[in-house]
């Protein structure tokens, strides 16, 4: 019992601010206008602030750090191929195995991810291992991902190039923020006292704005055009990618930090932006969305579960 309160301890806040985005974009509280302009606030200003301000203050990153991004990693790529396997496995249309593997390998870690980590007890050392760990999996994102739904389209992929593609990676500024704020750690430098306080405040309303962000977007989503693959979907991005991250947590025997930003990140529904990459590539937009809608809401047990797992094993 105790561990299923802190479990809904840690996941209502969530539930509430996404909840809220809907509501308040629902009830014309705010225009859609106004929540892709708080989308782009948290995007460019507020997220990359957070991750420079606690990677700068987490000192040299050490080989903890290491392997919760290799793990990340693994269960990324093994999480693109599943789905893969499971568009296969559906005999849906060749140009929707790109839309189905995306759905599959990319997790919404910055946007979902993030917050709960905060939101379940992660100290300061988490949120930075978080941080060095997004690296390699939003590197993976679009490395693997583009190729894939190149592959699957009718069209050429052409609004889709290598070149395209590697700018939204180098100019990504997330990537960015992780990598200044890496930088500074491992010179260990000293940010002045304005500077630091500046990014913390900045930094501060990234997660709330980020979930309502999250409950907005889903108003747009039309699940049950796409009930069947959307479910599988959902079932293997959230379970085995919880699975995995056991597997991991196992085998190298994290620790409460590096094993909670691990289970978290492996247990995050699609990340929203896959919407926008299959629509570049002219695919279906509808099948993207519905995996987005269906892992979102389902991703509330993967969470919990997490969660649930974190505290039996360390609480």
């Amino acid at each position: 019992m105790a561990v299923l309160l802190e479990v809904l301890d840690s996941l209502t806040p969530l539930i509430v601010l996404v909840a809220a985005g809907a509501f308040l974009l629902g009830g014309h509280f705010y225009n859609e206008a106004f929540r892709a302009g708080l989308d782009r606030l948290v995007y460019w200003v507020c997220m990359p602030a957070l991750l420079i301000a606690k990677l700068a203050e987490s000192g040299e990153p050490d080989a903890a750090m290491g392997w919760t991004a290799l793990s990340i990693s693994v269960i990324t790529l093994a999480l693109f191929a599943a789905g893969v396997g499971l568009w296969w496995m559906l005999g849906s249309p060749k140009g929707a195995m790109g839309v189905v593997a995306q759905a599959a390998g990319r997790g919404n870690i910055a946007y979902v991810g993030l917050p709960v980590i905060q939101l379940g007890g992660g100290s300061h050392e988490a949120v930075a291992i978080a941080a060095v760990a997004m690296v390699p999996a939003i590197l993976l994102f679009n490395l693997v991902a583009v190729p894939l739904l190149i592959a699957g389209a009718g069209g050429d992929g052409a609004k889709m190039s290598p070149g395209r593609t590697i700018k939204s990676i180098v100019t990504n500024p997330l990537i960015i923020a992780c990598v200044l704020g890496l930088t500074i750690a491992l010179l260990d430098l000293r940010l002045p006292k304005p500077a630091t306080d500046s990014l913390a405040m900045l930094g501060r309303p990234a997660s709330p704005l980020a979930l309502l962000s999250v409950g907005g977007s889903l108003l747009a989503f039309q699940a049950r055009a796409h009930l069947v693959p959307a479910l599988a979907v959902a079932a293997l991005k959230l379970g085995l990618g919880l699975g995995l991250g056991v597997l991991a947590v196992t085998i190298f025997r994290l620790d409460h930090d590096e094993a909670l930003v691990l289970l978290i990140m492996a247990a995050c529904p699609t990340a929203v932006t896959s919407v926008v990459m299959v629509g570049q590539i002219g695919g279906d937009r509808g099948l993207a969305a519905s995996c987005v809608g269906f892992t979102t809401a389902l991703s509330v047990f993967s969470l919990g579960a997490a969660l649930a797992i974190v505290e039996v094993w360390y609480g």
